[in-house]
């Protein structure tokens, strides 16, 4: 009842938001070293340069792991990883700063590089501080029942022909100590290939009614909030119109997909590395 439940999923905000703090990072960091560079010719053409190095190897890396399911903010905390997140953010700082450097040495002045290796290390601090992993315990939370739905299908073609392809379901019913219950519960679909196009379409139920908010997306799956839980699901494939003047305004629902449940245990609460609840390892 006292164990640590890890933020699981890095959803579409979160990489959002880091993207964001990127284009802040280098614009701050810019400005210092125009300050810096004064007197020199270009200097402004020069600053940038200079600093987008750093953050496009960055964002690089980011865009990289996001594909490899290496997210920042994934962890176990069982598996103690909580110390390797911090060293690879320590190696990424003295790679990408000494590249960085060598590169561009012909420009430096001492003033620079000590600018440089203070504005590297200060965004990076804060990037991992910001976004580190947040543990939430809800000590009025007894256990859990994770319930698992099977598609009748596992595939589907977008209108560009790209075939997506998508795994058991899974949502969690909480157990509270007073009785309690879950007033919505979160439907997650995992997305297994081709992730890059998950923009292009998105998940409805047949029985709005049912459809608690709206959907949403993580970078490992769609997301369905539900009001109550049936043992069948009927799922709504809905793409993006392929005319620009209308995109999202009027989608194509090209799909239908039927969950049914198949599967009902009861859990701990804590994290579990649950691939089929969570979408993390697909």
């Amino acid at each position: 009842m006292n164990e640590t439940t890890y933020h699981l999923n890095q959803g579409i905000e979160t990489i959002l938001d880091i993207h964001l703090y990127l284009i802040i990072g280098l614009i701050i960091s810019t400005i210092f070293s125009f300050s810096i560079l004064k007197g020199t010719n270009n200097r402004l053409g020069k600053s940038i340069i200079l600093n987008s190095f750093f953050y496009i190897s960055i964002l690089i890396f980011y865009q990289l792991s996001i594909e490899k399911n290496l997210h920042i903010a994934i962890f176990s905390a069982e598996k103690k990883e909580e110390p390797w997140l911090v060293i690879s953010f320590i190696i990424t700082f003295i790679i990408i700063t000494y590249f960085q450097v060598l590169i561009f040495r012909k420009w430096f002045e001492k003033k620079i590089k000590s600018q440089l290796f203070i504005s590297n290390f200060i965004f990076l601090t804060t990037i991992l501080i910001v976004f580190y992993p947040k543990n939430y315990t809800n000590e009025n939370i007894i256990d859990y029942d994770r319930i698992l739905f099977l598609p009748d299908k596992n595939e589907f073609e977008l209108l560009n022909n790209t075939i997506i392809r998508i795994d058991t379901a899974c949502t969690s019913k909480d157990n509270y100590i007073n009785g309690k219950v879950n007033n919505s519960y979160n439907f997650r679909v995992p997305i297994i290939s081709n992730k890059n196009e998950r923009m292009k379409f998105g998940f409805q139920l047949l029985n709005k009614s049912n459809q608690f908010g709206t959907s949403e997306n993580g970078s490992d799956c769609k997301v369905l909030p539900l009001k109550k839980l049936n043992d069948k699901i009927i799922v709504l494939i809905k793409q993006k119109n392929p005319n620009k003047n209308i995109g999202w305004k009027k989608p194509i629902i090209t799909d239908t997909i039927t969950y049914r449940k198949i599967k009902e245990e009861k859990r701990k609460t804590g994290y579990y590395g649950d691939a089929d609840c969570d979408c993390i390892e697909h």
